[in-house]
């Protein structure tokens, strides 16, 4: 046995290293981290999205059919604010205008294009009336309808003679018996009595006081409803830089190259047809108005303005605008033309029926351009659609409506059916 001392240490077995985790202290979160956190909400499961959608998709529906007496209203609203878009970009770029200084002095100008138009619209309406006789052209037009019923009252053909007397007569005789007002002893108001003295006891002035109290209503409605519209398109026009930066705020990131495509396809599409339609109707308008002049038809500066605001309406409007012209010529005749009232009347036809072609094949092609392109059905029965809901506003927007929804759909199969939705995009790069 050794006497060698030995180290304690050496006598002791080793303990094994053993890899204990090390303490990282974590950075504390900011402000902004714990304010996030704390708003964090947990996400739907897929039944309450759907029962959501749907929820939400039935309130809209009854928020627009609760609202459905304004849509026309709000719709021409929408309108204005986009045809003043193009002056309120002029304003901003060209002459560096602040926007809100562009939007304001946009509006003033399109108040007082509105404004002069309108006055000089009522002094041509009322040169044009100051020609026309109203009630010897009544008499004309009761006389020619007379006359015509009495030529077809029986149709031959060939040895069968056809009888209409059953239908026909009763019409004869309810235009033969109709007086003009304020005529004959029945009971009429005296037309030799001073408007200052009651013709019959109190009933002339309750009469004239009525007509006064129709004509301040029909007038103030129209001008509350026209300061009305001009307020919500000017507020439209305000909000649109904040609408379009909140609509593609929703729009997830890939898609947003496919959104803005869409957009700059929609604005074509109403740029296009809605200036180009404005465009065409007033010249359309003028055409109508100086040709009509021309050959002598009484009357000219308003026919013109009424084919003016019906062209607007596609297909039907420029044919509901000529039954004036024609019925017109049919009471008046011609100022400068000895045509007789047959030869004068098939005239102004041909004229209204060579001014419509030449709209449609010249004029609207060059204008309006390739802005829509639909079958004629199609919009046949959108125009049908949209004057049942619209009246003559949705007659208006019903082409630009149609287009849009197009669009959509391009966008919609061509994703459904894996196919590029914007191919002239891949042609051009």
């Amino acid at each position: 046995m050794s006497d060698t001392p030995q180290d304690p240490s050496a006598a002791e077995p080793a303990e094994p290293v053993r890899d204990e985790p090390v303490a990282v202290e974590a950075p504390q979160p900011t402000r902004g981290r714990v304010e996030a956190a704390a708003a964090s909400s947990p996400p739907w499961h897929h039944a309450t999205k759907n029962v959501a959608g749907v929820a939400f998709g039935i309130g809209l529906l009854l928020a627009v059919y609760l609202a459905r007496n304004a849509l026309a209203l709000v719709a021409m609203s929408g309108l204005i604010a986009f045809l003043v878009a193009p002056i309120i970009r002029l304003f901003q770029r060209h002459a560096r205008f602040p926007r809100p200084l562009a939007l304001v002095t946009s509006y003033l100008v399109g108040l007082a294009l509105v404004l002069s138009f309108g006055v000089l619209t009522v002094a041509g309406i009322a040169a044009s009336f100051a020609e026309i006789d109203p009630a010897a052209a009544a008499e004309e037009l009761r006389g020619t309808a007379v006359n015509v019923l009495t030529g077809v009252r029986t149709i031959e053909v060939g040895d069968y003679t056809l009888d209409l007397g059953d239908v026909v007569d009763p019409a004869i005789e309810r235009l033969e018996e109709a007086a003009l007002p304020g005529e004959g002893e029945g009971g009429g108001l005296a037309t030799d009595a001073p408007m200052t003295t009651f013709a019959v006891g109190g009933h002339e002035v309750n009469l004239v006081l009525g007509r006064l109290l129709s004509s301040v209503q029909v007038v103030g409605g129209l001008l509350v409803a026209f300061v009305v519209t001009f307020v919500i398109a000017f507020y439209l026009s305000a909000g649109s830089p904040r609408f379009h930066t909140a609509l593609h705020a929703q729009v997830p990131t890939e898609y947003v190259g496919d959104a803005k495509r869409i957009e700059a396809r929609i604005g074509r599409v109403w740029r296009g047809y809605l200036y180009g339609q404005l465009v065409n109707s007033l010249a359309t308008g003028l055409l109508v108005w100086l040709v009509l002049w021309a050959i002598g038809l009484p009357g000219a500066f308003v026919l013109g303005l009424i084919m003016m605001v019906l062209n607007m309406i596609p297909t039907f409007g420029p044919i509901i605008a000529a039954i004036p012209g024609v019925l017109t010529a049919i009471a008046l005749g011609s100022t400068r033309l000895d045509w007789g009232t047959v030869g004068f009347t098939l005239l102004v036809v041909g004229v209204y029926i060579v001014v419509v072609q030449l709209q449609a094949n010249l004029m609207a092609p060059f204008i309006t351009g390739a802005a829509v392109q639909m079958a004629p059905a199609t919009v046949l029965i959108g125009l049908i659609v949209g004057f049942q809901v619209g009246g003559l506003v949705g007659s208006l927007l019903v082409v630009p409506v149609l287009g849009t929804l197009k669009e959509v759909a391009r966008y919609v199969i061509a994703k459904l059916l894996d196919r590029d939705p914007f191919p002239e995009v891949a042609g051009a790069s």
